[in-house]
Order: C-alpha cells, then sequence, then structure tokens
C-alpha cells in the first residue's frame, strides 16, 4: 500500500470550488501543522490527499526540508480542484471513477496514527 509498514500522519487540502466559499487557507498553515503533527507523532510520512494536483506538489516541496516524506496516491495526478456542478455533469463512469478514488484516499487517511 502507498503507507504500508509504517505510521503516517494524514492531511487533506480542499481547494476548487471551496475557494468559493471562502479564502484558501495558505500552504503555510498546513506545512507548519504537518510539521507538528509528524513531531508529535514521531513519525517522517505524510500522506496528503487533495484534490488539487499542484496544491500536493507545492505542500512536498514545502515539507521538502523537513526531513518528512511525502506520499500521494497517483490518483491524484492531474487533478485541478473539484467543481460539483462539472461532477454532476460527467458520465456515470467518470463519476464512479472519481468516487471510488475518494473512497481510497479516505481510508489511507483513516489509518492515519
Amino acid at each position: 500500500g502507498y503507507c504500508s509498514g509504517s505510521n503516517y500522519i494524514g492531511v487533506h487540502i480542499r481547494r476548487g470550488d471551496k475557494e468559493t466559499e471562502d479564502a484558501p487557507i495558505d500552504l503555510g498553515h498546513y506545512v507548519n501543522a504537518i510539521t507538528f503533527a509528524a513531531q508529535k507523532a514521531g513519525v517522517t510520512k505524510v500522506f496528503v490527499a487533495s484534490d488539487s494536483y499542484d496544491t500536493i506538489l507545492d505542500v512536498t516541496q514545502k515539507l521538502s526540508d523537513k526531513s518528512l516524506s511525502v506520499v500521494s496516491s497517483p490518483l491524484s495526478t492531474g487533478r485541478q480542484g473539484h467543481n460539483q456542478t462539472t461532477f454532476n455533469s460527467q458520465w456515470r463512469s467518470k463519476v464512479g471513477q472519481e468516487t471510488m478514488a475518494l473512497l481510497i484516499e479516505l481510508n489511507i487517511l483513516a489509518r492515519a496514527v
């Protein structure tokens, strides 16, 4: 599995249409919280889930000097942020694939320390 064999912390960073509801939380706040939680839990691995692949790449870069290993799902590649209207208008098979990807990531997040 993505994080098998070791303890890890997990974080989900929502972007996409959430940003129309409220100002996005600065990634620096996430980096600080992730660093604190990892130190407190005594882990060096972080599973990052997001509806924005660019956000995963940015967090990975910002954590690179913190001695933390960032893992994400290959299912995240290419995501550009969730938009519910667009999601609802997709073919059922695509909706099913995206829903399954979300459930897999939720499962991984639920197993974090």
